[in-house]
């Protein structure tokens, strides 16, 4: 919860005070312009909300000294492989959704080392997945779904459903509620979650792609 207001025109009852609020006092949001305004009524752009989700993922100071707003976070979300064209126009509904699937995936900030005008950085092994969801990636072919394996034998389990849910990436053994017998041979990306280390891996999604899924020839 933020501790004050900071915009005129963002009453505390207003029904995003919180938020707005909340964003500035974590400098994801800059701090009030000279006429202290939000403009809350106005469409976002593009290029603010790559501001926002660069900064949510660290790298706002790297960003500012990289060039600052718009070209510096621009070239962040360049590196962090995000699908941004760089407009200033409105954003879409369907732009932001790509925006924030494309924040979930990158790797959060951390810094290495810094001085008068520079900053190193290096990716941390965290993703805003994994860090508040408990929820990991991973990739690679599918070698065995509904008891079916390309090489060697099936992986069973200790009943015939058991072994249906068992799912083999590569030589990585995961267990799944999902169907992947049609993807036996292709590659796909997949998210699991894992309570324990000593736990096999659940898949929870399979990702969707545009492009044919690589198969195995």
């Amino acid at each position: 919860t933020a501790s004050k207001r900071y915009f005129e025109d963002v009453p505390m009852d207003h029904w995003a005070a919180v938020q707005i609020n909340g964003l500035t006092e974590m400098n994801i949001i800059s701090l009030p312009d000279k006429d202290k305004l939000f403009r809350p009524a106005d469409k976002l752009t593009e290029a603010e909300a790559v501001k926002i989700l660069v900064c949510v993922l660290g790298y706002g100071e790297y960003a500012n000294m990289s060039g600052g707003y718009p070209n510096g976070y621009a070239q962040v979300a360049s590196l962090l492989d995000f699908t941004y064209k760089g407009s200033t126009k409105n954003i879409t509904q369907y732009q932001a959704i790509i925006m924030l699937y494309d924040t979930l995936n990158s790797y959060l900030y951390k810094k290495s080392a810094a001085g008068a005008g520079y900053i190193n950085y290096e990716e941390s092994d965290e993703t805003l997945l994994s860090k508040y969801f408990d929820i990991y990636a991973a990739e690679g072919m599918v070698t065995q779904s509904e008891g079916v394996a390309l090489y060697g034998n099936a992986k069973t389990g200790k009943t015939f459903e058991q072994t249906s849910k068992i799912v083999m990436l590569g030589e990585d053994e995961y267990t799944t509620e999902i169907n992947l017998y049609d993807y036996l041979g292709r590659m796909v990306k997949v998210y699991y979650v894992q309570e324990n280390e000593d736990d096999t891996p659940h898949i929870v999604f399979k990702e969707k792609k545009k492009k044919k899924d690589e198969i195995l020839e």
